[in-house]
């Protein structure tokens, strides 16, 4: 019987048009993104996603290599039950589920291959995700084909993203630090460790740190999610639907248009320890880009600091957020930074303390 297919490339040219054609395998769809040269190729079957380029298949058993015929990853729709759904992501919803096999919690997240925007996340996150295996990057355990959906299988982090939290605890006004600083300090070690890997082994910039891709479990360990997908935010036609809640933390040369690197993650993760700290954005909220840059480019690092920060704090945050990147610290340095250091010498439970805190209200 003949296969059935859908063939969908994805290719650059100068003028962003969306092309159409007929192909070998079905209907070819072309999106062209400014003047990358990004070029992806999918085809969808009956039996799955070819990733063509990658030589991968997605099917309703696990990941396959096209070229060795091997399963890499085998998971399938069977060996889960959905327990429930807990959002949704930059790409597609998401699910907690038991791994019947293993009788472990997951999250999935289903991905439409149909939707363009999402099938090209959808091929930068599983290559991502496969490649980068680290305690400080969110795990990944397998994906899977299922009526037009593939499912990808993470890690569940049970109090969900940073920016979530962030949300609950300010509903109680009372709360002054918003997060205790030696808790902030935790947070920012394990993002450090993250970032530094994806920096120095990787050779790979986030480019969208943000709280709601920091991810905490209920024993207060600290993950990023999302390196796969975010080069993406740059090559989209829409990035300028990425404004309100991405771009409040880009860097200021990032926001001007300039060449910028490792240093823009190190400036979001700064702008994210004073918003945990204070309870607020420390810039004033504007969702124009135009006034967004001038209060970045314009207002002193220093008044953004607050008295009731220790120096430690201060110091390591204003290395965060030096406006000239060259002089920016860089993820190993800001590691052993004496604020780091010191926090991470102390024999306290105060990390976990406050994640079983927040996992039993969150339960309520």
């Amino acid at each position: 019987m003949a296969k059935l297919g859908l063939m969908l490339d994805i290719s650059s040219s100068e003028d962003g048009n969306i092309e159409g054609g007929q192909g070998a395998g079905g209907h070819i769809f072309e999106r062209n993104i400014g003047s990358s040269s990004l070029s992806i190729s999918c085809e969808i079957n009956t039996d799955g996603l070819n990733i063509i380029k990658e030589d991968l298949h997605v099917a309703r058993d696990g990941i396959r290599d096209t070229k060795t015929g091997d399963i890499i990853v085998s998971i399938s729709p069977d060996d889960f039950e959905m327990v429930e759904k807990l959002g949704i992501g930059a790409s597609g919803h998401v699910y907690k589920a038991l791994h019947k096999p293993s009788g472990e919690y997951m999250a999935i997240k289903s991905i439409n291959v149909f939707d363009q925007a999402k099938r090209r996340q959808l091929v930068n996150d599983l290559k991502s995700l496969y490649k980068n295996q680290c305690p400080f990057l969110v795990k990944f355990y397998g994906a899977y084909y299922e009526e037009g959906y593939v499912k990808i299988a993470l890690e569940l982090m049970e109090l969900g993203s940073l920016g979530g939290i962030i949300k609950m605890i300010n509903k109680n006004k009372s709360m002054i630090p918003k997060v205790p600083e030696e808790v902030i300090a935790s947070i920012a070690q394990q993002t450090l460790n993250g970032l530094a890997y994806l920096h120095l082994c990787d050779k790979s910039v986030h480019r969208d740190i943000k709280p709601d891709n920091i991810l905490i479990n209920k024993n207060g360990e600290v993950k990023l999610t999302d390196f796969g997908i975010a080069k993406i935010l740059d090559e989209s036609l829409d990035l300028c639907k990425t404004w309100v809640g991405t771009a409040h933390y880009m860097s200021p040369e990032r926001m001007s248009g300039e060449k910028y690197s490792f240093p823009g993650d190190i400036w979001a993760l700064g702008i994210i320890l004073i918003e945990m700290a204070i309870g607020e954005y420390p810039y004033p909220f504007s969702a124009n880009y135009i006034e967004m840059l001038n209060y970045i480019k314009t207002t002193d690092t220093v008044s953004l600091m607050r008295e009731e920060f220790s120096e430690e704090f201060t110091d390591f945050l204003l290395k965060c957020l030096e406006k000239d990147p060259e002089q920016r610290g860089t993820a190993l340095e800001l590691c052993m930074h004496p604020w780091i250091f010191e926090n991470a010498m102390k024999d306290t439970p105060d990390m976990q303390e406050w994640a079983d805190e927040l996992y039993t209200n969150w339960k309520k």
